[in-house]
């Protein structure tokens, strides 16, 4: 999505530097790395989830830096936007804030 733009745009393709090359990797690897912090701390811990989070949360931030990026960029980093906001449902930020909240229906 980031590197080259849509063969339908008149702009030219993005080269691809360091630091979006960097933040594409993040969030590729960003699951393998989640599920590796699980194994290492297990799911209680906010290790994994903070490192998940952390992981993203550079990727967005690294990715908002591009000077116009196509609609299709757009959309992508929106989706992506959307995704970071859906992990205060995941746990143990759940469990620990709104899972009681929810299940006694206060």
């Amino acid at each position: 999505y980031f590197t080259k733009s849509h063969p339908d745009t008149n702009l030219p393709h993005q080269i691809p530097n360091k630091e979006l090359i960097v933040a594409e990797l993040c969030y590729t690897l960003r699951p393998m790395v989640h599920i590796a912090a699980l194994a290492i701390f297990k799911s209680k811990s906010w290790i994994p989830f903070l490192v998940s989070a952390g992981l993203e949360a550079y990727s967005i931030k690294s990715l908002s830096k591009m000077k116009h990026p196509t609609e299709r960029q757009t959309v992508e980093l929106t989706r992506r936007k959307v995704s970071m906001l859906l992990y205060l449902l995941r746990s143990p930020f759940y469990n620990e804030n709104y899972r009681t909240e929810i299940d006694t229906g206060h």
